[in-house]
């Protein structure tokens, strides 16, 4: 999964850019108090910095096996995806109960539990 690490750390270390990029734009604490861009700014650094020891990590050992392993958590994770951005589009319609409890009613199962 040497592979899979690189790609996901990278993607990873590109959010924390971007996600910082837009906090410097927000004011951090005006009057003393954290203001909109104190949480973005200290969740970009975390997050940046998992990402960057996750390609230290596979950077550490040679690449090993293919980057897709196992087609059934691969179909897995794309529904589960599509399923969140279901999430997204049924909230304003059916309310945040009802879709959430959809959402488990499809995802518990789906996850084999």
């Amino acid at each position: 999964m040497k592979i899979a690490d690189r790609i996901a750390g990278s993607l990873l270390l590109a959010f924390a850019v971007y996600i910082h990029v837009r906090s410097r734009s927000m004011e951090y604490a005006p009057a003393g108090v954290p203001g909109p861009g104190f949480v973005p700014f200290w969740i970009s650094l975390i997050l940046g910095i998992a990402a960057i020891l996750i390609l230290i990590r596979s950077w550490s050992r040679p690449l090993s096996g293919p980057l897709i392993t196992d087609r059934t958590v691969l179909w897995r994770t794309v529904v589960f995806g599509l399923g969140m951005a279901v999430v997204v589009m049924l909230l304003p319609f059916l309310g945040m109960i009802l879709t959430l409890a959809l959402f488990i009613l499809v995802a518990v199962p789906l996850l084999g539990a």
